[in-house]
């Protein structure tokens, strides 16, 4: 993943739901060149917020989109695999949240359950006193998050979160199951669990790994 450069480059935000708002926000307060591709019709307050922040949008096709960008921040639920020839492009929102993101991380995944272990989590620490931040592939959009305090962040991670990561590495990662899902769109068995086992790949000797 390259971070240290984007200010020098036009990056594009392919997906302007959840995760894709949240982007936005975090990088235009870093002056950073946006240019939003989604193939949805957006709302005219989408429009009206992304003129005013002199953001491109775009909705046709995605090759125009790909080729205008250095770098591409794709939404998770994005498949990408028809764009393989733009992979050195991709930036996994979760290598990039972490990049700017200063708390410990505790990351919960698993084919099954993972709103209800999180859910759990969160709980349990809070009531040993601890201030914490939950978001993820729950409703919230993860760079919504760099700028709340706390003691540490739960994030409830999917397969699409995890599949690009090339950095990820959280102090806690916890997957719980697996089952098989999600084959329509990693293909077989073996690439989502490859993608699942991005949670702890990157990770060092200082981080936890359970299941």
């Amino acid at each position: 993943m390259v971070t240290s450069d984007l200010l020098h480059k036009k990056i594009g935000v392919w997906g302007y739901g959840i995760s894709g708002r949240s982007l936005v926000k975090f990088l235009l307060a870093r002056n950073v060149e946006l240019v939003v591709y989604d193939q949805r019709e957006l709302s005219q307050a989408d429009k009206d917020f992304l003129e005013s922040n002199v953001i491109t949008y775009s909705h046709q096709e995605p090759l125009e989109f790909l080729m205008a960008c250095d770098y591409v921040i794709p939404s998770p639920g994005i498949d990408l695999r028809e764009y393989a020839s733009f992979a050195s492009k991709f930036i996994a929102e979760l290598d990039l949240f972490q990049h700017f993101f200063t708390q410990p991380i505790i990351a919960i995944t698993g084919t099954l359950g993972k709103t209800t272990v999180t859910t759990l989590m969160v709980q349990a620490l809070r009531l040993s006193g601890k201030t914490v931040i939950v978001g993820g592939n729950i409703g919230v959009g993860l760079f919504d998050l760099i700028e709340q305090p706390c003691d540490v962040a739960v994030l409830e991670v999917s397969s699409f979160q995890l599949e690009l990561c090339t950095t990820f590495a959280p102090d806690v990662a916890l997957w719980t199951n697996f089952y098989p899902n999600h084959l329509d769109r990693h293909g077989n068995m073996e690439r989502y669990r490859e993608a699942k086992e991005k949670i702890f790949i990157h990770q060092k000797n200082r981080c936890l790994i359970g299941g």
